[in-house]
This record gives C-alpha cells, structure tokens and sequence, in this order.
C-alpha cells in the first residue's frame, strides 16, 4: 500500500486538508478573482509559522499562498510549514488546485489511477488528484495499456516532484501553451539534450511568465532533476497565481 508523505512532522498537529481556515490579522483582506484564477491579498506581513521566520528567502511565498488559503503548513500545532521538505506529486495536485481556486471532485472513483484510491492515498487526495486528472493537467506517471483488462495508468502520488515536472504542471494550470519552440539558451542546463523538447519549452515559457529565475544566476541553472521544496512550491505559487 502506498502512504502519501504529508510533511507532517513527529510530536505535531496534523492538518486537514478539507478544513483549511484562513486566520489573517486584522483586517486582511482575500478578494479572489474566480474568474481568472488570480488572487489579491493584503496584509500578509506577520510571521505565521515557527519554522519560517521574516528572515526566510521564502516568507512572503509562504505567507502570501497561507492568506490565500492555499496551505495551513504542515502542523497546526504548533504551526509549521516544513519549507525545507520535498513536495510530493500528491500534494502537489492539492497545492496547484488550491492555488487555481477549483474544487476536488465530489467523490474519489479510484477508477482513473491505478495507485489513487481511498485505501491508497486517502479519500481527500484521491478526490484531489482525479480532478487535476480530470482538467488535463496531468496524464500520470505512467499510461493504461489498453491491450489489457486491468488499468494500468499510474499517477505515482509518493513520488517527489522535479523542477522539470513543476514547470509543466504550473503552465499547464494557468491554461498557457508552452513556448513554441526550445531555445536552449536561456539555462545552460535546458535544452533538447538534457531535458528533452517538451520539458525545455515548459521551463523555457516558465522562465518567460518570470515565475522563476532558475536556481543560479552565474551560471544560469534551472535544476530540472532537483525535486521542489514547500518554500519553492509557495514562491513558484505566489509568482503564479498571486497578485
């Protein structure tokens, strides 16, 4: 059986994903364009978790995705974010939909993935991970073999998400096509050699969007095969989703 990696750390308060309550300060402010997908937020100074102080790269992510009631952090109690822990393809898909404002399906079927179901991964992920299936955002890990009775088609919910994959799924969400052709020349380590056409055209229209920079200036990197952390997953949200 598999078992999601929720981050929740030993000794803490776990977090329901269902129950998600957004505790701003006073007077914040959450407006949310439904239309669009985008969000407004205000007021989001204020440190809200222990484990990410004002002095964290990240803080303002993190901050902004939890006045945005994207996340609640990884503990409760007391309150964590874990923003040094890999994100799963799990989470991810709880995290990407949160962040595009779409509701998980109603009921988890545990028909579309043969690694997604209630015993497996929980009801709350699997009703997460069939919608973000269902929106054409992801195709699994691994595709059905129609030639045979049993579904094959896998989503790998443990598996740690890459930078590539990250990249795809993000530009996906936000409904923009990918650039048209790779360049290669604008992360020394994307081009068509190292990542393939598809994953250099998504990094490459991600870089675009300027919802990253890559992970080194000099010189300039991407790190597509370095799995994504909570901190980066809530400043590539932030960038994404966040106005």
């Amino acid at each position: 059986m598999l078992r999601v990696n929720s981050g929740v750390l030993p000794g803490t308060t776990p977090v329901d994903l269902e129950n998600v309550i957004c505790v701003g300060e006073a007077g914040s402010v959450v407006p949310v364009n439904t239309k669009s997908g985008t969000i407004n937020i205000k007021n989001s100074s204020g440190q809200v978790f222990n484990d990410v102080p004002s002095s964290h790269w990240a803080f303002e992510f993190i901050n902004s995705i939890y006045h945005a009631e994207i996340t609640s952090g990884c503990s409760t109690d007391p309150p964590l974010y874990c923003p040094d822990a890999s994100v799963t393809r799990a989470q991810m898909a709880v995290f990407i939909l949160k962040a595009m404002r779409v509701a998980p399906s109603n009921a988890c079927t545990g028909a579309v993935f043969s690694d997604v179901n209630a015993q497996t991964v929980g009801e709350v992920f699997c009703r997460y991970i069939e919608k973000f299936a269902e929106l054409n955002i992801t195709s699994g890990c691994r595709a059905d073999n129609p030639s045979t009775p049993v579904n094959e088609a896998a989503y790998c919910p443990d598996e740690e998400i890459t930078r590539a994959q990250m990249a795809v799924f993000i530009t996906k969400a936000l409904g923009i096509q990918p650039s048209s052709i790779c360049n290669g020349g604008i992360f020394d380590d994307v081009n068509a050699a190292t990542v393939g056409e598809s994953f250099c055209r998504y990094i490459e229209k991600f870089s675009e969007l300027k919802i990253t920079s890559g992970c080194s200036a000099n010189p300039p990197l991407y790190c597509p095969s370095n799995t994504v952390t909570r901190a980066q997953m809530a400043a590539f949200l932030a960038k994404g989703f966040i106005k």
